[in-house]
This record gives structure tokens, sequence and C-alpha cells, in this order.
């Protein structure tokens, strides 16, 4: 159910509709979707991931910690 492409809201949309047991395991690849803001999942997805407050914490920094720049 991830996004296909940037402009796949179908899939955003199911998404939605999971339960957290679902989003969590797919964290780490919907926080992708995030590189740029102005793509138009980027705003449902950050939606979706601020409902997993403690569980973004690890994810995160491992992306604050890589060296990818973006």
């Amino acid at each position: 159910n991830l996004p296909k492409d940037k402009f796949d809201m179908a899939s955003v949309e199911a998404l939605m509709a999971l339960p957290s047991e679902e989003i969590i395991p797919n964290i780490r690849p919907l926080l992708e979707w995030l590189r740029d803001i102005n793509w138009p999942v980027a705003g449902p997805v950050a939606k979706l991931l601020s409902r997993h407050g403690n569980e973004l914490i690890e994810p995160i920094r491992e992306v604050l910690n890589s060296d990818d720049a973006i």
C-alpha cells in the first residue's frame, strides 16, 4: 500500500484507513516521501506519520545521522 509515485494519492488514502500496527513497520519507507514537501503525497504522509510520535524517534534519528543531504 505504499505510494508508487509522488502522485499516488490513492495509496496514501488507503494507508490512512489502516491501523497503527500496519503503519509502524512502514515508517522508514514512508519517511522517504517527505524528501520534497512539494510532492502531492508529502503533506498527507506527514499527517499520517504524525500520529506515530514515539515510533518516529529512531527512524528520524537515523535520517539525521546519515549522509543524506536532503
